[in-house]
């Protein structure tokens, strides 16, 4: 998890220098021999914690804009040099897929697995979610990279709502944290936003960041990719977090 983020704040950094706090280092501590206990370093930035308010839609929605814009895969495919989480589960990222759909099969089909093995069998869960992988991905994502469409992997931040923006108190920047990064279709970042049990869930920022990045072809199916895209945050907060199945219901 330590290398995960320190990759990430690192590749952020390379696109939009200043956007994230500068990790220095990670690693095990020594002296900790039976929990295998590991540290990440980096900057403390002084930031308001009293004031939780949402960043403002335009400012906020263009540097995303600008990250993914700019933070292009290093070999045109989508994936990370090393594994990325979000919370305890891993994105399963450390693979280069020239499939975007592919990708997503199988990062959908890890994470039920994860989900089965953390809250046990529900048979119409899995019926649905094997749906999703066989039908629904191949049909929803399969058509990006079709009849001549395209789409770029981009440097996405991966766990993207308010609880991992601030401002910094000393410049007055936006910042972001605790990043998950991949390269991945622009329109996964939005996924996050998309759960109601986010504030950023509101859809002037999904139609703001739509201004700097438009969406993919075919535009018509952006809301039914948008709404794919929630899945693996509901279903990773499901996972992991007591009572998660009751809230979102």
């Amino acid at each position: 998890m330590m290398l995960g983020e320190f990759t990430a704040i690192g590749e952020i950094l390379k696109v939009m220098p200043g956007f994230a706090p500068t990790a220095y280092a990670w690693g095990k501590y020594e002296s900790d021999h039976q929990n295998n206990t590991y540290f990440l370093l980096s900057d403390f930035l002084e930031m308001d914690m009293h004031d939780r308010s949402l960043p403002d839609p335009d400012e906020f929605c263009s540097k995303i804009a600008e990250l993914h814009l700019k933070g292009l895969s290093p070999y045109g495919k989508f994936g990370f040099p090393v594994i990325t989480y979000h919370g305890r589960f891993s994105h399963f990222c450390d693979r280069w897929d020239e499939s975007w759909a592919t990708f997503m099969a199988n990062l959908i089909t890890n994470l039920l697995a994860f989900d089965q093995v953390n809250n046990g069998d529900w048979p119409e869960l899995i019926a649905v979610g094997q749906h999703c992988v066989t039908h629904v991905i191949p049909r929803l994502l399969g058509v990006l990279q079709s009849d001549g469409r395209s789409i770029q992997p981009c440097l996405i931040h991966g766990d993207l709502w308010e609880g991992n923006i601030g401002t910094d108190m000393e410049t007055g920047n936006i910042v972001v944290y605790d990043a998950g990064s991949f390269f991945a279709h622009h329109e996964f970042e939005l996924g996050h936003w998309r759960c109601e049990r986010h504030r950023i869930s509101s859809k002037l920022f999904r139609k703001t960041y739509l201004k700097y990045y438009p969406a993919s072809d075919p535009v018509e199916e952006f809301d039914d990719r948008n709404r794919l895209y929630s899945l693996p945050s509901n279903i990773m907060y499901a996972t992991q977090a007591p009572g998660a199945i009751e809230r979102m219901v």
